[in-house]
């Protein structure tokens, strides 16, 4: 019990300290970043039965202010069994710069991926975004920025929540968004701690994508995966406040619950890349939900005392009215707070689920419930 302690508490004041570490870095004046337009840009997708996100998609990638002959799209139908392949093939009509392919049956994001990159043009990076997103017209010139640095491989952006206010888990949804956007990957970036890229609003440097082989087959977490393995061949990646993009957030418990098992998975599968403390806290993902279960049980049975819970959820409410200070379009702010307690008890379940399905072998699938 002692040991079991011991690790625990360890573990509680790890992922405290590291909080409240990128809180205050998050706080700091961001750098000062430079759109740019010289790079040749692929921008390249993956679809599956997306009809009802996909055309406002198109409509926010015809508006992106960057030149059209640097600019090119290879996009993929993976799968898909709605109309998906009818509006991608809609939209390329008339478009010399589009390319669209389509597979019969899904064969995953990561392959997908690699099936538009081999088919893209040459270009000099490759730029990613995915249905639910909507970038700003100046987004992909400031990620582009980035690679000024001849260090920097992988770049996103601010992804903000568009339907905050949709439900209460749109709302819960939103707050780890912003705590994530807004406190966490601001605070890597200040900290020049490697922040990952995020699956969408993201850009590479094409060489280096492809002098590894892709993107990794199989991988839930692409995005995370392909930064750890960036940043091992000695590159550095970066996160662009100014590259703006807005998502559709989980506004159901079943997506929500879907989404997260899926990430949590994803991002215990990309462990096998990870290379120092940092980048096994990232892997670690919602693993400290975990910690947090086994402190609480200790604090039961009399092992552990409740002081380093306290101490451990003191973080996370920090966290969060930093990141509702600074979020726009937030609604009445208290509601987050109120929604938040009934929606962390769904957080831990799903957390350890997730994670008792992966011990056991079993494969969360890449779907689509939207509406």
């Amino acid at each position: 019990m002692a040991a079991l302690t011991w690790i625990v508490a360890v573990l509680l004041a790890v992922f405290t300290v590291r909080r409240y570490v990128y809180i205050a870095a998050s706080l700091a004046p961001s750098r000062q970043d430079r759109p740019a337009d010289r790079f040749s840009v692929a921008v390249i997708g993956s679809f599956k039965d997306e009809e009802f996100a996909l055309p406002h998609l198109l409509k926010s990638l015809a508006a992106l202010d960057y030149p059209s002959q640097r600019l090119s799209f290879t996009l993929v139908s993976d799968g898909s069994s709605d109309g998906t392949v009818r509006i991608l093939t809609k939209w390329a009509a008339g478009r010399s710069n589009v390319h669209v392919i389509v597979t019969p049956i899904s064969q995953g994001k990561s392959v997908a991926l690699n099936l538009a990159l081999e088919a893209a043009p040459p270009s000099d990076l490759i730029a990613i975004y995915d249905a639910d997103t909507r970038p700003a017209a100046a987004q992909l010139s400031w990620v582009a920025g980035a690679f000024d640095d001849p260090r920097v491989a992988a770049a996103s952006g601010l992804l903000l929540p568009l339907n905050a206010t949709e439900s209460l888990v749109a709302r819960y949804s939103a707050l780890e968004n912003w705590v994530y956007q807004l406190v966490i990957l601001a605070g890597k970036d200040r900290c020049g701690s490697n922040p990952p890229t995020v699956g969408s609003n993201c850009v590479y440097l094409r060489s280096e994508v492809e002098a590894i082989g892709g993107f990794p087959p199989g991988s839930e977490s692409e995005d995370i995966e392909l930064s750890l393995v960036l940043v091992k061949r000695g590159f550095v990646t970066r996160w662009i406040r100014r590259a703006e993009s807005r998502v559709l957030v989980a506004a159901t418990l079943s997506r929500f619950w879907w989404q997260r098992a899926r990430w949590t998975s994803g991002l215990y599968h990309t462990a096998r890349q990870a290379r120092g403390a940092e980048a096994w806290l990232t892997v670690a993902g919602y693993a400290d939900r975990l910690a947090l279960l086994a402190a609480m049980a200790l604090v039961l049975f009399g092992g552990l005392s409740p002081i380093w819970v306290a101490m451990y959820l003191a973080a996370p409410v920090v966290a969060a009215m930093s990141a509702l200070v600074r979020a726009p379009d937030t609604g009445a702010r208290w509601m987050y707070l109120f929604v938040t307690p009934a929606m962390f008890v769904v957080d831990i379940a799903v957390s350890l689920s997730s994670t008792l399905l992966y011990l056991v072998g079993r494969r969360v699938e890449w779907r689509t419930d939207r509406t």
